[in-house]
């Protein structure tokens, strides 16, 4: 079980309370943070779930389990030997790294991450297409936070706890689920096989507008070797 969580903008010392509210997935945490932003996970196995790559300038959050890691390995032109010791975030980071927004096309397997680049003030967040991880995510003054769970997110101060009644009459007359829509107003979720961009504002301690419009990769297949 693991929960992966973040912020761009606003305080960070809001991760404190989000981290209370995801305990239950596991003693095991760790993260990155640098100014306003802050990228977090946490999981029961202890197993790593966040890389990050200096010298590209990235770091990755992700709740994975990527599938044919032999064929993503020898279309990155990552040896065998070298691939037994990456964690799945560490081989999503490298897809990033060579095919960049586009890389969600490449991946196999359940997912659901977020790429913070360091050079271009930019977090990407990226979903698998069936949706078998969770990804919701908020923007309330300046801020946009994400996490695996809607509890987490509620946990933030200048989140709002509105019930959305549309969905919640929804729910309980059909049981129908929204790809985009939670029972609270203020919290989305990514849909299934889709990706957003957030971009730092230029202005200190907030992310601007709003994420942009999400694209529906096609997982595997535009899969290539280098040349």
């Amino acid at each position: 079980m693991t929960a992966i969580w973040g912020v761009l903008g606003g305080e960070v010392r809001a991760l404190e309370t989000m981290q209370a509210a995801l305990v239950d997935y596991g003693p095991a945490c760790a993260g990155w943070h640098e100014g306003d932003v802050e990228l977090r996970c946490r999981s029961a196995d202890g197993e790593p779930r966040h890389h990050v790559d200096a010298e590209a300038g990235l770091v990755v959050v992700a709740d994975a389990r990527i599938d044919d890691r032999e064929g993503l390995s020898a279309a990155l032109g990552i040896r065998p030997a070298e691939r037994a010791a990456l964690s799945d975030a560490a081989l999503i980071l490298r897809a990033f790294v060579r095919w960049g927004c586009e890389c969600p096309r490449h991946l196999l397997g359940d997912y659901a991450f977020a790429v913070w680049d360091q050079r271009k003030h930019t977090l990407f967040c990226a979903r698998d297409h069936i949706g078998a991880r969770p990804f919701c995510y908020v923007q309330e003054d300046g801020q946009f936070a994400f996490a695996s769970a809607v509890e987490a997110l509620l946990a933030l101060p200048n989140v709002p706890d509105a019930l959305d009644e549309t969905m919640v009459a929804t729910r309980l007359g059909t049981r129908l689920c929204s790809d985009t829509r939670t029972l609270f107003r203020a919290v989305h979720k990514l849909p299934p096989g889709h990706t957003l961009t957030v971009e730092r504002s230029p202005q200190p301690g907030s992310a601007r507008g709003r994420p942009s419009q999400a694209k529906s990769p096609q997982p595997g297949s535009a899969r290539g070797h280098p040349s």
